[in-house]
């Protein structure tokens, strides 16, 4: 699993390649038109790198290459590559230096300086459902799609796992809003990812979805926002306050441990009463983790790290959990959690 994840963001700069645009020879990097071509290019010349400063989109690939007669050595400030590129040979770094958002400079040989920058692909997520007015209690599947929009034919890169939707809520008298559920969406080949969220809600509530997740070592995305979707309850719809007291009550709290490990999962327990579950979730393991349950997703740990996820199960049954973060749950990384 290791080699898995030390190919990730190989992977991920080579997912995204065609998302580029062509580097312009201005002297500012601010003022750089985008790469337009699948690969950023930089031929190292005797009279040093053109161009020398280079506007690129995440993930995208960089390389140099050499028009002189003699090696030239690009070294980056920030250290993660270092290359001697001979005569007529093109390369680019191994690790993939550029290829997360932000601003990186580099010299050629020591003394001829240059800059690049890479920009974020932007990402959009929407927020719908098949109507806006329900009876109080009413089972209600809101749905939406997760895009990355790239500045010509591209694939959107990998690690999809990180693009989790956080479902935000808030009714009309606090405005304001608090997140309610994790959910991954599914992909299939380029389309969209959709996801779907089934809520209850038994006053006027609005929902917005919201994308933070990036991979690991850096961002790759921006931050995404749908349009607020209010679903309004009609007052002769709505529950009595003494009857949702009444089932709030009869609804237990139950603490589960949970320790993730490489190919496994350890519980402290298996099975719990109807009602809501409290997962506390650490990861002890050399390699990133989360945990999701019946439409719940806990944020992804890295090693040492530990979150909670709070589940409310109103009916009885098995429950399927597993890891979603790469193919884990390939590899044990799964299981079956029951409620009485």
């Amino acid at each position: 699993m290791n080699k898995r994840f030390g190919a990730l963001a190989l992977l991920v700069a080579a997912a995204a390649a065609t998302a580029g645009l062509l580097a312009s020879t201005s002297n500012s990097a601010v003022n750089t038109p985008y790469c337009k071509v699948p690969i950023c290019l930089v031929s190292l010349t005797g009279a040093g790198p053109q161009p020398s400063n280079v506007r690129m989109y995440a993930a995208q690939a960089l390389e140099f290459l050499n028009e002189d007669s003699a090696p030239h050595t690009v070294v980056f400030a920030n250290g993660l590559c270092s290359l001697t590129v001979t005569p007529s040979r093109d390369l680019g770094c191994s690790d993939p230096a550029t290829a997360y958002v932000g601003s990186y400079a580099y010299t050629v040989d020591g003394k001829s300086a240059g800059t690049v920058v890479t920009a974020p692909l932007r990402r959009s997520v929407s927020l719908t459902a098949r109507t806006h007015s329900i009876r109080g209690g009413t089972r209600l599947a809101l749905h939406g799609q997760v895009s990355v929009h790239c500045p010509g034919d591209c694939f959107a890169p990998s690690g999809r796992h990180h693009t989790s939707v956080v479902v935000l809520a808030g009714n009309d008298s606090t405005h304001s809003f608090r997140p309610v559920a994790r959910v991954h969406p599914r992909y299939v080949a380029k389309v969209p990812g959709s996801w779907t969220l089934t809520v209850q809600p038994n006053a006027t509530t609005t929902y917005i979805a919201k994308v933070t997740g990036q991979l690991p070592h850096g961002q790759i995305w921006t931050t995404a926002r749908s349009r607020p979707f209010t679903v309004r309850i009609p007052q002769a719809g709505r529950r009595p306050a003494s009857a949702r007291a009444t089932q709030r009550a009869a609804l237990k709290t139950t603490t589960i441990k949970v320790s993730t490990h490489n190919s496994r999962y350890a519980l402290s327990a298996k099975t719990a009463p109807r009602g809501v579950v409290i997962f506390k979730i650490t990861n002890p393991a050399s390699e990133p983790h989360d945990f999701s349950i019946n439409g719940h997703t806990s944020k992804l740990l890295t090693t040492g790290e530990s979150t909670t996820l709070r589940v409310t199960f109103h009916r009885k049954g098995r429950y399927s959990y597993k890891d979603m973060f790469d193919h884990h749950a390939q590899f044990g990384c799964r299981g079956g959690f029951r409620i009485t």
